[in-house]
Formats: structure tokens, sequence, C-alpha cells
């Protein structure tokens, strides 16, 4: 079994049998390991378990699954590479065909949501003033002195 599939294998699931949504839905609430599911990058750590709550309600021939994910999460700010904290929240919903399927897994659809919700250019500030590009100081510590604004 190569790399991929093992981690795969060994993602945590959130899984469901069809027959077992009641007619009022039904909603689940777990708390998954980030690094189980490979939602680690470099610039960004998931700080604690990351929560999932998802509500199913199922249709005449589908199933409409309602999700939210919090976290706590340590990031790279894109502008002066300071390492800053700050929650996750995210709201996805994901419809499935499930006409002669019997059990329904949304771990893979709730993942992708999340990896594509990632911060392309986190900053640890609106205000962030980044770096010096000439010597590198950190601009938000105040002036570096190289120019007389302290940015060349």
């Amino acid at each position: 079994m190569n790399r991929l599939a093992q981690k795969t294998s060994m993602m945590p699931a959130m899984k469901i049998k069809i027959n077992d949504i009641p007619e009022s839905g039904l909603t689940l609430t777990e708390s998954f390991d980030p690094v189980a599911m490979n939602l680690q990058t470099p610039n960004l750590i998931f700080e604690a378990p990351v929560k999932v709550t998802a509500a199913f309600v199922k249709e005449t021939d589908a199933v409409v699954v309602d999700v939210g994910v919090s976290g706590r999460m340590q990031l790279v700010c894109s502008r002066c590479l300071e390492t800053f904290h700050c929650g996750y929240d995210g709201r996805y919903q994901f419809g499935y065909p499930v006409k002669g399927e019997v059990a329904l897994d949304v771990t893979n659809d709730i993942r992708q949501e999340i990896l594509l919700d990632y911060p392309m250019n986190p900053l640890c500030r609106e205000n962030c003033r980044g770096l010096c590009t000439r010597c590198g100081a950190n601009l938000n510590e105040g002036a570096c002195g190289c120019t007389p604004t302290g940015r060349m």
C-alpha cells in the first residue's frame, strides 16, 4: 500500500448509514485530529482537534448535509513572517444523491472544503507593515533606519 493510501485509510470518518437518518434529521458532532485528517501545512497548523458538526436531512433520493467546522490555527503572516494565532470557523453545505446507497461518508468532502478555505495570504493584522525590503527588519516593530520612512 502506498503512503497516500495509508494516510487515507487512517483518516477518521464521519460516516452514517442512510437508514439511520430519521425524518426529522440527524446531527452528529465529532472532534478530529488535524494531523490524521492531513490538514497541516508548513505555514498553517491546527493547534487542537477540529470540531465538526454535521446536520443530515434526508430528502426523496438525496441527503443534504449542513456542516460547521471550528478550530484554532497557528499561521505565518505573509507580510512579516511572524507566527500568529486565530480561530477557524467554516460553514459548508453538501448534497448527495443516495438512491441505492447504504451509507454516506462526508469526511473527504469536509477535508477538501477546509483545505480550499485556507487563507492564501494570511495576515497577522489588517495593517501589517511587513518587512523592510532592504534589511528585512519587521516594520511592525518600528522603523528600521534604512531610509527616513523605514522602507526601500
